[in-house]
């Protein structure tokens, strides 16, 4: 225990860097179906980056132009395919969870919870499903400005503070949600601690994020991007509310609080985490007992709480579980606190008795979950963990490898070349490219409605007007008037339609009335303007009528 109560340092990183990085560990990251709406949020964009089209002026982008001008620059660089874009998600991801490492040694007091903390981090907050087509790079760079600042304040090394104001620029021209976050926390932490810094880093970032904006004004796209975040921010809530149960004023937080039955306990509990590290704030700061490590924390405490608050926009999906990696920084800070005056107390009374049992066994209690609940998931979740089992057990560990019990293909296609994928959509790809290469050239529009425009980018066809995924439009009235006359005035040749949408299709994107009635606007006019030529295993194709 003396060992394992020192304060860790940077060998301590190295091993649990190395651990998570081997535990995360996906080799078939490149096995399974394309989520053809998520991976469509990107590829258009990037597509149009490298055909030297502007974001925003000449295509819809739903957050800040970084976070596809790096993928862009990427396939620039190395190939024009899906799987640069997988790459890029995945090691974003990963970088959460290092900063995060990082983050925890500068607040944590020991190696031991250290420890403990990276078992819990990976297991709990590493998206197994959606790590190659969301979140990322986004995450790692709002996690990046709290370590800076964190870092400028126990150093006073002005390069951490101006590597915050980077950080924090770069943060909002990549998703204005987690750059406000990080912007705000830092920004109400030197208000509280260093005054005199809050207008000096306000002005390094504007400076940082001013080249940029100049960029955007140039290429005649700094007002559409305005028009797109405002857009988004006012159309989101109302275009595409939360279908799931979700506490929906303060009454049902505090009774979701308090009712372990309740739907959204769960998603409830890091309330508990951040209210005990207020309360044992605000006793230490009454009692002047106030640390270095106490005031540093602050930034994370904060920069967490904003980003609990704000993904109850949607709190059954992976963009939860990624918001809570500052929670449990935070409530591994409250659990060592708590595991060490235990242990004081038990010391200090010198004799065995009920009380002392109690305590030592609560403490016992804290070790054994903060282990256990860690390797269930690995054992349930994680490859790597399942390899070592199995080899460990002598199974066979092919049955471990995607479609180990399916008909699967290695795609050829030159955009996702390299990709195995389920034999059906596999199909599905290789008899569009064949359609669309027969009835159009590469300079021909193609609809691939109403949110499939990844099949633009896979196709390698432009898309008309600025939404390639056409369900972003209904954002407002002027963007779907906008999408309903690019298609009138251009008229592409084709459009491809899914036989049968996915069930998620109406109970999420046609939930409101306004949505039905943009989506059958479209529909329309095409069964108007189209006569259906042929069909895949699960789309069929139209083909204008006054091309025949």
């Amino acid at each position: 225990m003396k060992n394992l109560s020192t304060r860790s340092n940077n060998l301590d990183i190295a091993i649990l860097s190395t651990f998570i990085i081997w535990i995360t560990w996906q080799p078939f990251f490149l096995y399974g179906e394309i989520n053809l709406f998520e991976v469509g949020l990107y590829l258009p964009g990037i597509e149009t980056i490298l055909k030297g089209g502007q974001l925003f002026r000449d295509i819809f982008h739903l957050r800040g132009p970084i976070e596809i001008y790096i993928p862009a620059l990427l396939m620039k660089i190395f190939a024009t395919n899906l799987t640069i874009l997988s790459i890029y998600f995945y090691i974003g991801t990963l970088l959460t969870l290092l900063i995060c490492l990082l983050i925890a040694k500068e607040l944590l007091q020991t190696r031991l919870f250290l420890y403990l903390f990276s078992l819990v981090l990976a297991a709990k907050t590493f998206p197994r499903v959606v790590f190659t087509y969301w979140g990322g790079f986004r995450f790692a760079i709002g996690l990046l400005s709290i370590y800076c600042i964190l870092k400028f304040y126990q150093s006073k090394y002005r390069g951490w503070f101006y590597g915050a104001a980077l950080a924090v620029s770069i943060s909002i021209l990549t998703s204005l949600e987690i750059g406000f976050a990080a912007g705000l926390a830092i920004a109400l932490t030197l208000l509280l601690i260093a005054k005199k810094e809050l207008p000096k880093f306000i002005g390094w970032t504007f400076i940082f994020t001013l080249p940029f904006l100049i960029y955007l004004k140039i290429n005649h796209a700094l007002i559409p991007m305005i028009d797109s975040n405002i857009g988004v921010l006012l159309g989101m809530a109302k275009t595409f509310p939360q279908v799931e149960s979700a506490p929906a004023n303060l009454w049902q937080v505090l009774t979701a609080l308090i009712n372990p039955v309740n739907k959204n306990f769960r998603h409830l509990t890091p309330l508990y985490a951040y209210l005990f590290f207020t309360l044992l704030f605000f006793k230490k700061f009454k009692q002047k007992e106030l640390e270095q490590k106490d005031l540093a924390a602050i930034p994370v405490a904060i920069y967490g709480f904003i980003l609990f608050i704000t993904s109850f926009r949607n709190i059954w999906s992976s963009n939860f579980e990624m918001m809570l990696q500052p929670e449990k920084i935070i409530l591994f800070i409250i659990v060592e606190r708590m595991f060490f005056l235990g242990e004081k107390y038990i010391a200090e009374k010198k004799s065995v008795n009920f009380q002392t049992f109690l305590v030592r066994f609560a403490l016992l209690g804290i070790l054994i979950s903060s282990i256990a609940f860690p390797l269930t998931r690995f054992n349930r979740r994680f490859y790597s963990y399942q390899y070592g089992k199995y080899l460990l057990q002598q199974k066979d560990v092919q049955t471990l490898k995607p479609f180990s019990d399916e008909n699967s293909k290695e795609m050829q296609l030159p955009r996702i070349k390299g990709m195995r994928l389920p034999l059906t959509q596999a199909e599905d790809l290789e008899q569009l490219h064949h359609i669309v290469n027969h009835y159009t050239t590469s300079k021909d529009p193609v609809l691939f409605f109403p949110e499939y425009g990844a099949l633009n980018f896979i196709l390698n066809r432009p898309f008309v007007g600025r939404f390639p995924t056409a369900t972003l439009s209904w954002f407002n009235d002027q963007w779907h008037r906008d999408f309903l006359t690019a298609l009138q005035s251009h008229k592409p040749k084709l459009v491809v339609l899914p036989k049968e949408f996915p069930a998620y299709f109406e109970k999420t994107q046609l939930q409101v009335k306004s949505n039905q009635l943009k989506y059958h606007e479209v529909r329309e006019w095409i069964e108007q303007n189209y006569i259906a030529i042929t069909q895949t295993p699960t789309f069929k194709v139209l083909k204008l009528k006054e091309a025949l």
